[in-house]
């Protein structure tokens, strides 16, 4: 015998045991269907974005931290001066010559090294030979810390990578680097004293046998 779905009372299954199981599996698809969208799009959830860092990024902001921690200690150190820019620098012999403006030529001896001591450029490599070259053309921190010197004067200076190269590395300086400079100011000069110094400075390279006319790398 046929039998019909229509009546509950006529047929021994009741509509109940029926839709039942029909909710159950409508409620479960329905669940599938936002667990599916949340995963596709977790902002659906909670609506902050997930930065993921490089490790290069990590390493970046390490070495930056790093450096700003140093020098944070060094200016704690006896004998060390920090000026308003955040520039320090140690007296390490007072020269009582002439005092550089920021429009003069300045002739300097010098090592610059990164805060492990690792040398990045010197004079010495030239012979000791003093770089000759204007005061306007260089890092913010050697225009600062020269300007502190006279002829004669040796300072040590301490350059925040705000004051010397930044964010962009520049040869063997990475970027955000703390630089510490040994400086000699030797003499402050007018250009035709320059020109006539680097002349001869030549003559005496050539007389040396070294034909090698480059002066270090400029701060």
């Amino acid at each position: 015998m046929t039998q019909t779905f229509i009546n509950d009372n006529q047929h021994p299954v009741s509509w109940a045991k029926i839709l039942f199981p029909l909710l159950i599996v409508l409620l479960l698809a329905a669940c599938n269907r936002e667990a599916h969208n949340n995963f596709k799009n977790p902002d659906a959830a909670e609506n902050t974005p997930v930065v993921v860092q490089t490790p290069e990024q990590s390493l970046d902001e390490q070495y930056a931290e790093k450096n700003r921690q140093w020098l944070v200690e060094n200016g704690k150190q006896d004998g060390v001066q920090t000026t308003a820019s955040g520039l320090q620098y140690v007296v390490k012999k007072e020269g009582d010559g002439k005092q550089p403006t920021i429009n003069d030529i300045v002739s300097v001896k010098y090592t610059g090294k990164l805060i492990d001591g690792t040398v990045f450029d010197s004079t010495e490599q030239n012979d000791n030979m003093p770089a000759i070259f204007p005061l306007a053309g260089v890092i913010q921190g050697w225009q600062e810390g020269l300007q502190l010197m006279k002829e004669g004067s040796e300072y040590t200076l301490f350059l925040p990578a705000a004051l010397a190269y930044g964010e962009q590395p520049v040869g063997d300086i990475p970027a955000n680097s703390t630089l510490v400079f040994d400086v000699e100011l030797v003499k402050v000069m007018s250009e035709e004293e320059a020109l006539a110094e680097i002349e001869k400075l030549k003559a005496q390279q050539a007389a040396a046998g070294n034909q090698s006319t480059e002066q270090p790398v400029q701060p």
